[in-house]
């Protein structure tokens, strides 16, 4: 099945595509990428619980540049780092690309865009841009909100400040008589 027969209708996402193409001819997809394909998201997280929902659209913007946007989103299983249990969570991404470097550098739009990594035969790996843009929204400390973690707002300690603590000295002061 070419891009184009794959555009526009809900199914599976292709893995690999001409961006370049796609843009000019302003195709849309709709649709899953299957857990299997998301190795390494799996592995940054406790698992994956579904198969990432995805909607791209190929296009130009107002200055010219081909461009390919899109949404992403799967629920995943994350560990607390408040209480260290499972909770379920919804990771979403949203992201934007140039399709063309080339174009992208006569046209001066490096500052706005990034241009897609394209293989030896001038093709996009989607699946690979897909989760890279997944693991890039993953939170940094994932936890609970306080109402469903196990470790409540009240025991939770995060240290004591201690009031004029006194000067122990420069602990780096035995240096000063090795250049002596």
């Amino acid at each position: 099945m070419t891009d184009e027969a794959n555009a526009g209708a809900a199914g599976l996402i292709p893995e690999k595509l001409d961006p370049v193409r796609c843009a000019e001819k302003r195709l849309e997809y709709s649709g899953t990428v299957k857990r299997q394909f998301l190795t390494r998201l799996a592995d940054m997280t406790e698992s994956l619980e579904g198969d990432a929902e995805v909607s791209i659209s190929f296009g130009r913007d107002p200055s010219g540049v081909f461009i390919m946007k899109g949404r992403a989103s799967v629920p995943v299983s994350l560990v607390c780092e408040r209480c260290g249990e499972p909770f379920s969570y919804s990771l979403q991404a949203d992201f934007a690309y140039a399709c063309s470097a080339r174009q992208l550098k006569e046209l001066g739009a490096e500052d706005i865009y990034d241009a897609v990594e394209l293989d030896e035969f001038g093709d996009l790996s989607l699946y690979g841009i897909i989760e890279d843009e997944l693991i890039l929204a993953l939170p940094m400390v994932p936890k609970h909100d306080i109402s469903e973690c196990s470790v409540k707002d009240d025991i939770q300690v995060f240290g004591e400040v201690k009031e004029d603590a006194p000067s122990e000295g420069n602990p780096f002061a035995g240096l000063g008589k090795l250049f002596k």
